[in-house]
C-alpha cells in the first residue's frame, strides 16, 4: 500500500494519512486476476488481531494455497465475497472457517 514508499509498520488514520492513501487509490491502474499472496503475507507480518479479506474468491496466484497450508495462527480472517460465484464462495467459506472467522456475500 501506498508503493513506492510502502510503510513498515501501521499507520494512524488522520486527515494526511487518508489524502495520501486516497491518492494512491485513484492512481492504481485496474488489472485482471486476483493475486493476493504479497498482500496476505504483508498483512500477516504486521502482526494483527483480524484481517479482512475482500476478494471474488478466484485467486490467479497461490494466495489460496498460502492459506490452506499456513500453520495453527490466532490471526482471525473474515472473509466478505465481491460478485463471488460458487467456487469463489465455497473458497472463502473456507479460509474464513480455518482461520475463525466469518464469511459475508455481497452482490
Amino acid at each position: 500500500m501506498l508503493e513506492p514508499k510502502s510503510p513498515t509498520d501501521m499507520i494512524n488514520l488522520d486527515t494526511k494519512s487518508w489524502f495520501a492513501f486516497h491518492e494512491w487509490v485513484e492512481a492504481l491502474e485496474l488489472k485482471r486476476g486476483t493475486r493476493a499472496k504479497s498482500s496476505l503475507k504483508r498483512a500477516f507480518s504486521l502482526k494483527p488481531d483480524v484481517i479482512f479479506l475482500l476478494t471474488d474468491g478466484q485467486f490467479t496466484d497461490d494466495a489460496e494455497s498460502y492459506l490452506k497450508d499456513m500453520d495453527e495462527t490466532k490471526v482471525r480472517i473474515h472473509t466478505i465475497g465481491f460478485q463471488a460465484n460458487a467456487k469463489g464462495k465455497a473458497v472463502l467459506k473456507e479460509i474464513a472457517q480455518k482461520f475463525h472467522g466469518e464469511f459475508s456475500d455481497i452482490r
